[in-house]
């Protein structure tokens, strides 16, 4: 019968266990694609707002631009964010603890080479007592050791390998994390992006209308007081401006910093309009939960933590019950001169048991360990549930809600004309004018959070499942390259 090696009998001893542990070690695979069935077909309104480029972006403090889009900053974020890269390393270190557990199942070696000088009263090896006597010895030595409770490190070594499951995984939820962070922040510039746009119009159309009273007060047929209400107003819509682009600067410097990018970079949407993007198909109902229970990474490792948790219960046991072994193969020579040397080979070999009331209590807390492994578990589970269904509960309301932001942004665009045509023919009063032009501001600045909102909404029921990947945000207006350049003045 063809003998088997060490590794080969403790591979087959651990089976349930898992072989690759103990000869090599790779992390499981982390993401899984999201299924076609789950995928949105379209978005659910024709709510868009178009963007004029840099428009408005005088005065601001950070000079150097970087075009952005929704899937490169997600891309950015999965990859390259601190705690993405901090994630890494603890996987790294969780592989390497794979390692060296599974390196307590092979026996050692050791290589040894020393002497020894004895002088004075000895006894002998029949009891007899030796006076002055001197001895010298010399015993170079090379062995192979082995001392191991095997049940007990296999199960070292499953958990070892469990754990590092866990960590591959919770790396992975670490980049979902990121990914998300990074999506609201463009959310955020996108908001502000668009709140410098409409503030600036909201300027010119101001300082249109002073110009409009002023020359009807200058021919006599409009009021003075309409003039100081155009200034008034319009030194009201410059301040706006200011704030909207301080609020553009504080989202860049934040998404910048998340993204480690520079923070003297201003991150300018690429996005020529804001439009909804429709991500996940809510209406699966219970597959969505079965699909985030499949996919999410840290469901995933909080299944593997139970799986360690397990393993550590089953170590436990083993080193409460558990036989050891303990061999050894040693050769030597020995002689009282290096020129008189001779061999000697030593073996021995024994299995024992030994009982330790220590352990009792290093076993129950084990298995009390792992019913606190599997309640959390149980508990995310719940949480992801819960996160699933307010996220859904976030997309319907911002689904409903922007048709009538959309017809409100309608309704103040033709009251505002109206209203304007009404004041140059002298049949309407100017503070109309001013309310109606604010008042198309305020649903212009409503439809651009309208569409945030819901696109937001997406994005987070998307992070829910654990499927916020590119594979599934929209490329359209992905910019080519990372343009950089100045403002427009």
């Amino acid at each position: 019968m063809r003998r088997m090696t060490t590794a080969a009998l403790l591979c087959a001893a651990a089976a349930q266990s898992g072989c690759a542990a103990f000869v090599g070690y790779a992390p499981a695979p982390a993401a899984r694609p999201m299924p076609a069935a789950l995928r949105a077909r379209a978005a659910p309104s024709d709510a868009r707002l178009a963007l004029n480029g840099t428009q408005g972006a005088g005065g601001l403090t950070l000079h150097e631009t970087r075009s952005i889009s929704l899937a490169a900053v997600v891309a950015r974020a999965r990859d390259d964010a601190y705690a993405v890269l901090e994630a890494a390393a603890e996987v790294d270190a969780a592989s390497a603890r794979v390692q060296s557990a599974a390196g307590t199942l092979f026996p050692s070696a050791t290589i040894e080479a020393g002497g020894d000088y004895l002088h004075g009263r000895q006894v002998g090896s029949f009891g007899e007592v030796r006076d002055d006597l001197s001895f010298g010895r010399f015993e170079p030595s090379v062995g192979i050791f082995y001392r191991v409770n095997p049940g007990a490190e296999i199960g070292s070594t499953a958990q070892a390998r469990h754990e590092a499951d866990a960590t591959a995984l919770s790396a992975e939820d670490a980049r979902r994390t990121a990914a998300l962070q990074a999506a609201i922040g463009y959310f955020d510039i996108m908001l502000a992006y668009a709140s410098v746009q409409i503030a600036s119009e909201l300027v010119q159309d101001s300082e249109r209308f002073v110009g409009i009273a002023q020359a009807r007060a200058q021919a006599e047929i409009g009021s003075g007081a309409d003039v100081s209400r155009a200034e008034a107003d319009a030194a009201r819509a410059k301040q706006a401006l200011i704030h909207a682009r301080g609020r553009w600067e504080i989202a860049s410097v934040r998404l910048a910093v998340l993204l480690r990018w520079p923070a003297n970079e201003l991150l300018v949407p690429s996005e020529q309009e804001l439009r909804t993007h429709a991500l996940i198909d809510g209406s699966a109902g219970q597959g969505l939960a079965a699909e985030a229970d499949r996919t999410r990474p840290d469901v995933r490792a909080a299944r593997a933590r139970v799986q360690a948790a397990d393993s550590r219960t089953s170590a436990a046991w083993w080193e409460l019950f558990g036989p050891e072994l303990d061999a050894g193969v040693r050769e030597r020579v020995i002689g009282t001169a290096i020129d008189d040397l001779g061999p000697t080979t030593l073996a021995h070999a024994f299995v024992g048991w030994s009982f330790d009331f220590g352990e009792l209590g290093r076993l129950r807390s084990a298995r009390a360990n792992a019913r606190g492994a599997a309640i959390r578990a149980q508990a995310l589970r719940d949480r992801v549930r819960g996160e699933i269904a307010t996220a859904l509960s976030k997309v319907r309301a911002a689904e409903a809600a922007l048709p009538e932001a959309r017809r409100a942004a309608a309704a103040t665009e033709r009251s505002y004309q109206t209203e304007l045509a009404r004041f140059q023919a002298g049949t309407g009063l100017g503070i109309e004018v001013i309310e109606a032009q604010n008042a198309r501001a305020r649903a212009r600045q409503d439809l651009a959070a309208a569409i945030l909102r819901y696109n937001e909404a997406e994005v987070e029921l998307a992070a829910s499942m654990g499927h916020l990947s590119d594979d599934v945000l929209p490329r359209a207006t992905e910019p080519t390259g990372n343009a950089r350049g100045r403002p427009a003045r």
